[in-house]
């Protein structure tokens, strides 16, 4: 997008001109000088994106644009403030889309508000904006908290579901990790301990301890991070997480990365182990979420397992 800017500042000099006495009224010199800017288009269309940020705008926004078809360009007169929020409209609506298809004519495009309450709208424009047709649009309204859909009419209803879904009060959620291999520290450390000793047992992994641990904090749907060092090696853990089942229910997508060292005596090398896990688990709040990990590598005669508890903070 282009933007060029053109000062009407020659109307305060023509005012001073004027003026016999060479004063002019303190009021005239408080008001906002107004200015014109061009903003070219380089992927989308401007009378559909005009289209587009008067339904947000309405009448708030005190500017007279119109849109240049011939060019693909907007028009705009109005304050400096104004212009600039236009402009940052405009940049957000104008960008490029993949693959983009001819629109058939059975296709009915329209422009929707959809109102966020209990979270910031940029939290949930980018899971919308996964969600978009090949010529959608979206934009994240700051002044109304919205979001401002462009696109196919089936698809704007299947996100404005998915808005509703998330558009609930968040809070923080708070994640222990636990990883047991075989000779690890005793599992008195992890919530429940019984249970998960049990588990083992069944899977005829009596010897397993904790190798290491890792905790995180963050806030619903939020993605989060966590890297712990220990002793026998490290984790690395990433994803997202969000409530469900009326909130008495956390769903986890995970990325996990663990490493094992293992020093096997004797005179022999030290062993490394790796093993990934990409999955969304799904348990109740306060319970246990036992995984059982296959590792690649020169120590990876057993498996490892991680143990995960999620509750409210």
């Amino acid at each position: 997008m282009k933007i060029e800017r053109i000062s009407l500042w020659w109307v305060a000099c023509m005012m001073v001109a004027l003026v016999a006495s060479g004063v002019v009224a303190q009021d005239d010199k408080d008001k906002a000088v107004e200015e014109m800017r061009i903003l070219t288009l380089e992927h989308g269309i401007a009378s559909e994106t005009l289209d587009v940020v008067r339904s947000i705008a309405g009448r708030w926004m005190m500017l007279d644009m119109t849109a240049d078809p011939r060019a693909n360009r907007i028009i705009a007169y109005g304050t400096r403030g104004n212009l600039e929020r236009l402009a940052e409209m405009v940049e957000q609506l104008d960008v490029p889309v993949e693959n983009r298809q001819t629109r058939g004519s059975g296709d009915s495009i329209r422009t929707e508000i959809l109102t966020v309450a209990h979270r910031p709208a940029r939290e949930l424009h980018e899971v919308a904006e996964m969600h978009l047709s090949n010529y959608g649009r979206i934009v994240v309204d700051t002044t109304r908290n919205a979001l401002v859909l462009r696109d196919r009419a089936e698809t704007i209803d299947k996100i404005r579901a998915l808005v509703r879904e998330l558009d609930v009060e968040t809070g923080s959620l708070v994640m222990h990790f636990f990883v047991l291999s075989s000779g690890g520290e005793s599992l008195d450390g992890i919530p429940d301990a019984a249970r998960v000793k049990t588990e083992l047992e069944r899977l005829g992994l009596r010897d397993y301890g904790i190798s290491g641990r890792a905790a995180v904090r963050c806030l619903e749907t939020s993605q989060f991070e966590t890297k712990s060092s220990f002793t026998s090696g490290e984790i690395f853990i990433g994803g997202r997480a969000r409530l469900v089942s009326d909130r008495r229910a956390v769903e986890v997508t995970l990325n996990a990365d663990i490493r094992l060292i293992t020093n096997p005596g004797d005179g022999k090398p030290v062993q490394q182990s790796t093993s990934k896990l990409a999955s969304t688990l799904k348990a109740p709040l306060d319970h246990l979420m036992v995984v059982g990990l296959t590792p690649s590598g020169e120590a990876s005669s057993r498996p490892l397992v991680m143990v995960m508890r999620v509750a409210r903070e």
